[in-house]
Parts: structure tokens; C-alpha cells; sequence
């Protein structure tokens, strides 16, 4: 069985990026086999908010993890949290071993750290 290692990866705005572990989870794998992991708005919005990501993965007998960047874009905006969804799907390849993908999906949670400015008078 392959998938995300967690439900939940966190990243804040300024930081760049949130770093999204897949693996295998449970079995061994006999030869290779072929994920894509892809990107999908939630709360937060594909080229304002992050990059999406939609790559193939291929792990082996020899590979057990995969950890993949999704790029964030700061901005100065106060705003809340935003969070992006992110998915894990089997790839129709040919001699492609009975493999499970599960947990197939996983949040992604950009934290703002655009506090709001406030004046102080004395």
C-alpha cells in the first residue's frame, strides 16, 4: 500500500513551500510502480496563492519515500489560513503490480504570517 505519510502538512507563507511525504505504507513492492500526486484548490488558489503540482512518481523495491515541494507565493495580505487539497492516484501502467493507494488524500494548510499592522500612539 502506498500513500501520504500524514493527513495534514503544514507550511507557512513565507517559508516557500510545504514538503508532502508519500510512501510505502504497509507490504513490499515486487517491482516498480507509478503514482501522480497532484494539486487542487481549496481555500487557497493555484498561482495566487501556491504553484500546483501534478508530477508521476515511481517507487521501487529499493524506494520507500518520496517527499515532493509544493511552492507557496507570499504575499502581505492579512488573511486567514488557506489550504490546498492534495491527491495520489495509481497510474494505468503496463505490468503494474496490484497496489492500494490509501490515504489517497491529504490537506495542505498555508499559514499566513502577514500580521496586521497597527499604529501605536503614546
Amino acid at each position: 500500500m502506498i500513500g501520504f505519510l500524514e493527513s495534514v502538512y503544514n507550511g507557512s507563507e513565507s517559508g516557500g513551500e510545504i514538503e508532502v511525504v508519500v510512501g510505502v505504507l504497509q507490504g513490499e513492492l515486487s517491482g516498480p510502480v507509478v503514482v501522480r500526486i497532484y494539486t487542487m484548490d481549496g481555500t487557497a488558489l493555484s498561482d495566487t496563492d501556491y504553484q500546483s503540482v501534478n508530477i508521476t512518481l515511481t517507487f521501487s523495491p529499493a524506494t520507500t519515500t518520496a517527499v515532493i515541494s509544493v511552492p507557496l507565493l507570499n504575499d502581505d495580505i492579512d488573511e486567514e489560513d488557506e489550504d490546498i487539497n492534495a491527491r495520489l492516484e495509481l497510474e494505468p501502467e503496463d505490468g503494474q503490480q496490484n497496489v492500494q493507494i490509501d490515504p489517497d488524500e491529504a490537506k495542505l494548510i498555508i499559514i499566513d504570517d502577514d500580521g496586521e499592522f497597527r499604529r501605536c500612539s503614546y
